[in-house]
């Protein structure tokens, strides 16, 4: 670790520039890297596909459409990058699913997903040695990425490990980590054996360095298989539910512990041109000096104890040879010495364990007292200081505000509220409209929050929850336009169902030949009928007179009802039964309960009751006018005698 500055800095540059970027603190860089990723993206604008799971899969691996690389899906061809233009979305997807093809992403700036390259013939793939496999997995777990999705690559039977992350970081950042992390450990990071994406690209002035590329998983044809992470069976080649378990995974992992573990691996670690990790700084009294200025200032505010005793006992086992309880105990005095240590320090209850952890930590990192000779470090675990980094802060550096943390908190479970108050409104048609800007739907929110709530939303806040805001408006105009079709449908329905008024005069004038009625009797009862024209619809008044509905039997009666469809009107009490119904939007038909009331219209079906439909009065009938948006396929029984003609 402690050897002199070499020319070769771990991201490519030398002499004078490397030693500027060196300068650069952890912090300092990740916010530069994200400023960056921030203004590329501003000016890319690419539409996306319709299938989600390929949307997310792209996400994962940073979404960068430049030079892809491509290749014939047969042993032996070669990698060709398209330089030429981007690849957008839908062009890449459809060479995703070509058969004939085998297409790969490069990584972008950021990137959510870290991959390991586990070759079929490496000394870390499970079949050849599955002890270093599962001692990969655990120095992974050390740290804090404990959810890993296993693929294998093509019909080669490598296998790839996808570790997916739940918000996009530094690629170099995390690539270095995982070099400098690996390295300790014992793998050796080389072609063949074993690779890391994003990989640990060079830096050039002259030039744009590109990340290495890797195959898409899953692809059609190209024997890629989702397999069980300690069995190595295969499981499937379905790409949403591949996307749906990197999800899953992502949540899992402790994104705090990882970025203690890229922030020791920036400041203290570095690779040389022949890929040997060695100490960042170029001599022991240079970064002896450092650690002395740092702890120097002592607290100056929340949230510092651990990093301030990590460099204590650093300084302390390292240059003055101390171990064990002296280096404790001495430590801890030290620390108690600084300044800000009765207003900030959070642990003074416990800080001789705080020094006992990060000793041990300390070893695992493979630190060890400086003798002015250089050794190389054996066995070293770096991930183990994962455990203990129990730093509160964010993912990118910032350390956490408790009280506006609360602020912020209460503010969006309020929001919650107000955006759960605005979709139970648009969902039970009670609001009908909202504001067509973004803008409009904030001040909206606002006012809605003040009234509702007594407090209302600051514009800061909301821009901050601006994804959230404009989930809502795309769910409220979707929900809105769902609501205005279905009314439309329903009044189109509504106005094709009429009254019927159309003569029956000739079914009863047929009925009255077959009984042998004189033709004036015909004539007199054809002026006053009314007939339909389809299944739906039913007669209207039929005028009988009452002597020749008299000479009428009740089952002749029910039988010129059922033939000519006459409308009639119930009189009885309420009528209810199951009845099998056909919805519009439905191709299988459900029984479920419906009802007659007094005064509904309704005609004579064609079911029978029974054997003696004719005799115990019992007859089948329809609503003439039935319920929009459904059609009863079965009728409902009612007494005969309730029925008058309309």
């Amino acid at each position: 670790m402690f050897i002199r500055q070499q020319k070769d800095a771990s991201d490519g540059t030398s002499g004078k520039a490397a030693q500027k970027r060196r300068r650069r603190s952890f912090q300092q860089l990740w916010k530069e890297t994200f400023a960056k990723a921030e203004e590329a993206k501003s000016h890319q604008h690419f539409a996306h596909t319709d299938d989600q799971a390929f949307n997310t899969l792209l996400k994962f691996l940073g979404e960068n459409y430049f030079k892809v690389i491509v290749r014939e899906n047969f042993q032996g061809a070669t990698w060709k990058t398209r330089y030429k233009h981007p690849t957008p979305p839908r062009n890449l997807q459809e060479l995703y699913y070509d058969k004939n093809l085998i297409v790969g992403m490069r990584f972008n700036i950021l990137t959510q997903v870290l991959i390991l390259d586990i070759d079929r013939e490496s000394l870390y793939h499970p079949a050849n040695d599955e002890a270093e496999y599962r001692r990969l997995l655990g120095v992974l777990e050390d740290m804090g990425l404990v959810g890993v999705e296993v693929v294998q690559s093509s019909f080669s039977e490598g296998i790839h490990l996808y570790i997916p992350l739940p918000k996009p970081i530094p690629s170099w950042l995390a690539a270095h980590a995982l070099y400098v992390v690996l390295s300790f450990a014992g793998f050796r990071i080389v072609k063949g054996h074993l690779e890391i994406f994003p990989n640990r690209k060079g830096f050039s002035p002259e030039t744009i360095i590109n990340y290495n590329g890797i195959r898409l998983p899953l692809q059609p044809g190209t024997g890629s298989y989702v397999l069980d992470s300690l069995t190595l069976a295969p499981l499937h080649s379905n790409l949403n539910l591949f996307v749906k378990h990197l999800k899953h995974h992502a949540q899992r992992q402790d994104m705090v512990a990882f970025r203690q573990v890229m922030r020791g691996a920036y400041d203290d670690f570095g690779v040389s041109s022949r890929g040997f990790v060695k100490g960042r700084n170029g001599s022991a009294a240079d970064w002896h000096n450092d650690l002395l200025v740092r702890l120097s200032q002592g607290w100056t505010g929340d949230a510092q104890t651990n990093d301030l005793v990590f460099d204590a006992v650093k300084e302390a086992y390292v240059f003055q040879h101390l171990d064990g309880e002296e280096l404790v105990q001495r430590t801890a005095t030290y620390m108690r010495s600084l300044p800000g240590y009765k207003q900030y320090c959070g642990h003074q209850h416990n800080l001789e364990q705080r020094v006992r952890d990060w000793l041990k930590s300390t070893k695992n990192l493979g630190y060890y007292p400086y003798t002015g000779e250089y050794r190389i470090r054996e066995g070293s675990h770096y991930g183990n200081t994962v455990a203990l980094a129990s730093v509160a802060g964010y993912e990118d550096g910032r350390k956490h505000n408790r009280a506006n943390a609360a602020r912020v908190k209460e503010s969006r479970s309020r929001l919650a509220q107000v955006e759960k108050m605005i979709r139970k409104g648009i969902r039970e048609k009670r609001l009908t409209e909202i504001p067509e800007t973004i803008s409009g739907l904030m001040d909206w929110i606002s006012a809605i929050g003040k009234e509702k709530l007594g407090k209302g939303f600051s514009k800061v806040f909301l821009q901050k929850c601006k994804k959230s805001i404009e989930q809502l408006r795309r769910f409220a105009v979707k929900t809105l336009a769902k609501i205005a079709a279905e009314n439309a449908r329903l009044a189109k329905e509504k106005a094709a169902v009429k009254t019927p008024k159309s003569p029956l005069g000739e079914l009863v004038l047929a009925f009255f030949d077959k009984k042998a009625k004189p033709r004036k009797a015909q004539t007199s009862v054809e002026r006053g009928c009314t007939g339909i024209q389809d299944n739906n619809e039913g007669v209207g008044a039929s005028q009988i007179l009452d002597g020749e509905v008299a000479r009428l039997s009740r089952q002749e009666l029910v039988k010129l009802y059922r033939d000519s469809r006459t409308v009639l009107r119930y009189t009885g009490r309420v009528a209810t039964t199951l009845v099998e119904v056909l919805f519009s939007k439905s191709t299988s038909s459900k029984f479920q309960c419906r009802s007659i009331e007094p005064g509904d219209l309704v005609w004579v079906t064609d079911e029978i009751h029974s054997l003696r439909d004719y005799e115990d009065g019992i007859v089948c009938v329809k609503k003439v006018n039935e319920p929009l948006g459904e059609r009863w396929l079965s009728s409902i029984f009612v007494q005969f005698d309730k029925l008058v003609p309309v």
